[in-house]
């Protein structure tokens, strides 16, 4: 597992500590990281915890600032600025800091290209859930998704940390979702409870598997670029309504690697 000395190691830093007393504009400055507007126009993101960090910076992402507070006491050094513990709650995305944040550079975009298996995402707002999707990803080898223009933003804290490191090797796209489906030329798989039973479809090479939203499901613009349609079957017992569309991607991804 993961732990602060790693970090540090990764950085190539030594055990000096540096003391910084964040200024009111910088802590607001940072703050606003929390914002899409302010990410976008800082080109920034936040990620916080000794795993998550670890992870971006393993995969090459540069991290502009690294603060750490007494967390931390015997393992920070002139890379690494500490910070008060008041400062670091007020940077955090969580009520309960992990003790450790960076701010990281967003990585240069590379062009979308549908070579074996894409994830396409319509309107999912909830950034717990797009983190897991990541995650999801990244564990069945997919290191691409490709989001419509509403879906939560992939750099959000929130989305940051629920893909626990994993958004470091997996690269999402936003843009006219119709527009990119419609020009793919791959075929479009999408999960509707009028579908064939995601375990007895054939499955190609490559493909796409687009998720609607939980509460309501693939827009209706939509419809017309889809190709086929799988569901996941409930128990005859159950009295489940639906199923996370997190837990739902893992499952119909699961089906690609037989």
């Amino acid at each position: 597992m993961a732990n602060a000395f790693d970090i540090f190691r990764l950085l190539r830093i030594s055990s000096k500590i540096s003391y910084l007393m964040l200024t009111s504009n910088e802590l607001k400055r940072f703050k606003k990281l929390h914002q899409k507007k302010h990410r976008i126009l800082e080109q920034l993101f936040i990620a916080e915890g000794v795993k998550v960090v670890e992870e971006f910076i393993k995969e090459g992402f540069n991290p502009v600032y690294v603060f750490a507070d007494q967390t931390y006491e015997e393992q920070v050094s002139k890379s690494v600025h500490r910070i008060a513990s008041k400062h670091m709650e007020q940077l955090s995305a969580f009520k309960q800091s992990p003790g450790l944040l960076a701010v990281f550079e967003m990585p240069i975009k590379k062009k979308l290209n549908f070579n074996g298996w894409t994830v396409a995402l319509d309107t999912i707002n909830d950034p717990g859930n797009l983190g897991t999707i990541i995650r999801t990803c990244d564990w069945f080898g997919i290191d691409k998704i490709l989001c419509s223009s509403d879906t939560v933003d992939c750099f959000n804290p929130k989305v940051v940390q629920a893909s626990m490191g994993s958004l470091a090797r997996v690269h999402c796209y936003y843009g006219d979702l119709g527009l990119e489906l419609k020009s793919c030329g791959q075929v479009v798989f999408a999960a509707d409870l009028k579908g064939e039973c995601y375990h007895e479809a054939e499955w190609p090479e490559s493909g796409i598997l687009l998720m609607g939203s939980e509460s309501h499901g693939i827009s209706p613009s939509l419809k017309n670029t889809i190709h086929r349609f799988v569901h996941i079957p409930k128990s005859e017992n159950s009295r489940a309504e639906s199923l996370n569309v997190g837990v739902s991607a893992a499952i119909i991804l699961s089906a690609l690697q037989k």
